[in-house]
């Protein structure tokens, strides 16, 4: 079917290659028709660990680019390398993708649906709306689509000006981008669809490191967004 827009795919791996397989083996099986690219954004993997992708036999068949970063510079820097190599002139719905997604089932046509009768959307596939012990602030609670998903035209990733590398390496990245996108007037509307499963820090796990920057991050959005601190 022709269309005057591209869709392309930005996937964010580091060394977890078996996952970034699993996830482009479900993208080919059940979106093949339905993308224009895929752009896996190589997070300065281990070199014996970018060997695996780079021998997936998919890339006999389907457009996927690979974009090596010379070291991981985390999720929002190396989130926004990629968003920024694929949003140019050309018109295009980019989904960004972390690569400990699984997808089970069509996705694409939802979400093209939703972003090309207006353009100021943001599309995930889960929004939280409660507290999830993250996102409330004087007992106000700020609404976000987890960033493991996230797709929006290329016109509006860089009206929103991808992710805030303030937040860098990561964390609050997503609860950011979707109180930037409502300050703008975008509509966050989540899919909620069963054939996206998020496996959850299957590439940067849970550590006190971890922790220390997400509490460090929350303070950042603080002084960003909560005015009465």
């Amino acid at each position: 079917m022709s269309k005057d827009y591209k869709t392309s795919i930005v996937i964010l791996c580091y060394n977890r290659f078996d996952l970034t397989n699993t996830l482009l083996a479900g993208l080919v099986l059940h979106e093949k028709d339905g993308i224009d690219e895929i752009l896996v954004v190589d997070n300065g993997s281990r070199p014996e660990a970018s060997v695996g992708l780079a021998t997936w036999d998919g890339f006999k068949t389907f457009p996927i680019t690979i974009l090596r970063l010379d070291s991981n510079v985390g999720f929002v820097r190396g989130f926004n390398a990629g968003l920024s190599a694929v949003c140019g002139t050309e018109r295009k719905i980019v989904f960004a993708i972390s690569n400990d997604v699984k997808i089970h089932g069509k996705f694409i046509h939802q979400a093209e649906e939703i972003l090309l009768k207006r353009q100021r959307y943001l599309v995930g596939n889960r929004h939280i709306a409660f507290d999830s012990g993250w996102n409330v602030f004087n007992n106000t609670t700020h609404d976000y689509l987890e960033g493991y998903f996230l797709a929006c035209t290329s016109d509006g990733w860089i009206d929103l000006g991808f992710f805030d590398e303030r937040f860098a390496p990561m964390d609050y990245e997503d609860i950011d981008i979707s109180t930037t996108a409502k300050s703008k007037g975008y509509k966050l509307v989540s899919l909620n669809n069963p054939n996206i499963v998020h496996i959850g820090a299957g590439t940067y796990g849970y550590t006190e490191e971890r922790r220390k920057q997400t509490e460090k991050n929350r303070e950042v959005f603080k002084k960003k967004w909560i005015l009465d601190i």
